[in-house]
Order: C-alpha cells, then sequence, then structure tokens
C-alpha cells in the first residue's frame, strides 16, 4: 500500500475516533448538568471531594489497563470533571 493511501485510512480511523470521543463527551457533559440539577433540587451539596478522586481513580486505573499514562488521563479529567460546574455556574448568573 502506498504512503499516502495509508496515511489517509489512518487520518480518517482518527477523524471516526474523533467523532465519537466528542459524541461520548456531549453524554458525559448532559448526564453531569441533569446530576447538577437533581442535587441543586433536593438542597445537597453539588460537589463531592470524594465522588471526584473515585472518578479519577478509577480513570486512572482504566488508564493503565489501556496502556495509557495515568498522568495524562488525570489531566483530561481534571477538567472533564470540572466543565460542568463551569456551565452550570453560567445557568445560575
Amino acid at each position: 500500500m502506498n504512503y499516502t493511501i495509508e496515511l489517509e485510512q489512518m487520518r480518517e480511523r482518527i477523524d471516526r475516533i474523533d467523532s465519537s470521543l466528542i459524541g461520548i463527551l456531549a453524554q458525559r457533559q448532559t448526564v453531569a448538568a441533569l446530576t447538577l440539577y437533581l442535587k441543586q433540587k433536593n438542597n445537597q451539596p453539588l460537589q463531592s471531594q470524594s465522588r471526584e478522586w473515585a472518578v479519577l481513580r478509577r480513570a486512572e486505573r482504566l488508564a493503565v489497563a489501556n496502556g495509557l499514562d495515568p498522568a495524562f488521563v488525570r489531566s483530561l479529567y481534571y477538567q472533564i470533571l470540572a466543565h460542568p460546574f463551569k456551565e452550570f455556574d453560567k445557568g445560575n448568573e
């Protein structure tokens, strides 16, 4: 197979994976927003440090099991976990 064709095929695979990642992140964002709404409606604390640590630890374990750098995954998850609160705060201003 020639380099140009093979490279294009790899890029197409990456594009499909990226589309899946974005879709999954959107689903997670929706569920996280609903969770925050439920907590607020029931006068519960919006953040749970113990839950956040549990999510981070699980993500790190999954990273290692899948051959990924756990520090890289942890840094992604810090952003993923913080984002719903930023969006929630925007909606409550």
